[in-house]
Order: structure tokens, then C-alpha cells, then sequence
């Protein structure tokens, strides 16, 4: 089931959803928090069945904002998103989880909600929504979708002491930044003079794609610790970051429940230090090949 919802004050909010009280609730409360008033306006089992209907066209065409609920987004949903998006209406999404929401979405920032948050969450919606009304044309799906073109940076996370290991890494990726396809990110491109907490903040909050070189030393890092890992983890959960663990030394990876909900790329009872070099090669180019099919 799939209902449909609309607000008409400030602006008209559309807001297409699976039927979940708690979910419209929030919606509509992040509306009101904006001076918004949101009420259905029209009911469709099948999302798509109804374009052709007149009073659908336009409310549609009234429509100031969409805000599509894409946890496991079905043909239907997805096909009107595209209709949406061909009438450039700006558009909020939201989702459960970044693991239910379609690939092609996930590079977009999809607002993530919890049920056991959703204070947290209507906050965040209100606060989004602000955004929207204010500069609507930044959101329309083919402008998101050229924002999310441009973004190709991947943060690589590593301690110091094992500094040749993310050398190697570098290497396999050399090709893809020699082709433009993505630009690699480490605190070696601090330059002297630099505010380099800043230079830091601003790589860990633009990175598409994180690798962490996990080690001892790596998680006995305050720094990491602290300042590296619960921004990209944050990302990860809220914005889509694609987090590739590598088990570079014997570690706690598997008993740190923060890094462990996330797949290695080698499993810890192999870590790289105890592989050959032909073993060794064989993972830097699978880590090479994820990144290029996942910006491709």
C-alpha cells in the first residue's frame, strides 16, 4: 500500500510513502516544525497506475516539494521517481536503512531514519526541508544526481606505522586517478602551513568511499579513534560513504562492534601481513576493481 501525502501553506509537500504511522507522523511533524501542514490527497496501491489521472497531474504540478520513502523501493516507486523528476521537482529522500535503498539512490543524500529515533530523525527532516524551500532547484533529481557525478573521493584511514601498506594500496589506484575517475585522499596531501585538523574535516566529510587499514596500531589510535572513525561511520549510515575495511595485521576488528557490522575485504583470520605478495597483489586489485565498478 502506498499513500500519498500533501501540505498546503508555506509550500505544498508531497510526500509518497509504504504505509507506516510512525514514518507520516514524522513527516508531519518535520512540517509543522517549518510552519507546514500535511493532509493526504490521494491513495494508489500501485504507485505508477494513476499519472494519467487528472486530479493526480495536478497535484503534482502544485507540488513544491516530493519526499519519497525508498526503503526497498519497488519498479513502481523508481518509475516515479523518474516521472517526478522529469517535471523538476525538487525531491527528499528517505530510507530505514542505506542497505534498502536502491544502489542507484544511495550516492544521493538519503536521510536515514531509525523508529527507535525518530525525535532525531524529525530534526533532521525539518531541518532538510528548510534547505529544500530555500534553494529548490539545488534539489531536483538531475541536479543531485550531477552533484553526485562530481563525487569520486576516497579517504584512505591508516596509521602511520603502516605507512607501506597504504603505499601499495595507492599504486593499484593510481590508474583510476590517472583517468580522473576518483581522487585519493591522504594526510600526505597536507601541505606545510596548512591548518591540517581542517584539511582532515573537510576530506573525511567529502569522502564517497573509506579504507581502513585496520591494524593494532590503528585502533590504538586516539586520533583515528576519535576523529577519523564516527565521521565516516556517521557518513556511512546517513549518506551512503562506502566503508572497505583491509585486515593489514592480527587486530580486534572482529570484536569491535563499530568496524565489524562492515565486510573486510579479506577475512582476519588472513591478514595481509601473513599472505604472499602474489596473495597480497591479488587484494589491492580487488580493492582497485570494487572502486572502479562502484563509481563507473
Amino acid at each position: 500500500m502506498i499513500f500519498l501525502y500533501k501540505e498546503v501553506f508555506m509550500g505544498d509537500i508531497c510526500f509518497v510513502s509504504s504505509f507506516s504511522f510512525q514514518i507520516i507522523h514524522a513527516v508531519r511533524d518535520a512540517a509543522e516544525e517549518n510552519g507546514h501542514r500535511i493532509f493526504s490527497w490521494s491513495e494508489s496501491e500501485y504507485f505508477s497506475d494513476n499519472y494519467s489521472d487528472e486530479e493526480m497531474i495536478g497535484n503534482i504540478d502544485s507540488s513544491d516539494i516530493i519526499i519519497f520513502d525508498v526503503t526497498n523501493a519497488n519498479e513502481k516507486v523508481l518509475y516515479g521517481i523518474g516521472f517526478f523528476a522529469a517535471k523538476s521537482k525538487p525531491m527528499i529522500f528517505i530510507a530505514d536503512n542505506i542497505l534498502s535503498t536502491p544502489i542507484d539512490l544511495r550516492k544521493f543524500n538519503v536521510l536515514i531514519y531509525d523508529l527507535n529515533l525518530i525525535d532525531e530523525f524529525v530534526y533532521k527532516l525539518s531541518s532538510y526541508i528548510k534547505q529544500v524551500f530555500k534553494s529548490p532547484n539545488n534539489f531536483t533529481y538531475y541536479e543531485l544526481k550531477k552533484q553526485t557525478n562530481n563525487l569520486k573521493n576516497v579517504f584512505i584511514s591508516y596509521s602511520h606505522k603502516d605507512e607501506e601498506y597504504m603505499d601499495r594500496i595507492r599504486i593499484h589506484l593510481k590508474p583510476l586517478e590517472l583517468k580522473g575517475l576518483i581522487d585519493v585522499w591522504v594526510d600526505k596531501k597536507i601541505n606545510p602551513g596548512d591548518i591540517w585538523e581542517k584539511e582532515i574535516e573537510k576530506a573525511l566529510k567529502n569522502a564517497n568511499v573509506a579504507l581502513l587499514l585496520v591494524t593494532a596500531d590503528y585502533l590504538a589510535s586516539d586520533f583515528i579513534v576519535n576523529n577519523e572513525l564516527p565521521p565516516l561511520l556517521k557518513n556511512a549510515k546517513n549518506n551512503g560513504t562506502s566503508i572497505f575495511s583491509v585486515i593489514i595485521k592480527p587486530c580486534r576488528f572482529a570484536r569491535d562492534n563499530n568496524l565489524n557490522c562492515f565486510r573486510a575485504i579479506n577475512v582476519p583470520e588472513a591478514p595481509i601481513i601473513s599472505l604472499t605478495e602474489f596473495e597480497q597483489e591479488k587484494i589491492y586489485d580487488e580493492i582497485s576493481e570494487k572502486i572502479e565498478k562502484l563509481f563507473k
